[in-house]
């Protein structure tokens, strides 16, 4: 399950269980923290192309 926290105008934090290798290659990625075997918080910063940055949600 994905949780979605807006920190500050494009910047959210995600807390996610779901393609974190995929996450980590990414260059909108700010920073990826509290990594364990359940899941992972990062923070994204969309503030470029916000359809792009979101879809690997899903």
């Amino acid at each position: 399950m994905t949780e979605v926290r807006e920190l500050a105008p494009g910047l959210i934090e995600l807390q996610t269980d779901k393609h974190i290798e995929e996450l980590e290659k990414d260059g909108s990625v700010v920073a990826i923290y509290e990594k364990d075997s359940e899941g992972a918080k990062v923070i994204v910063d969309i503030s470029e192309n916000l359809t792009d940055n979101l879809s690997y949600i899903y």
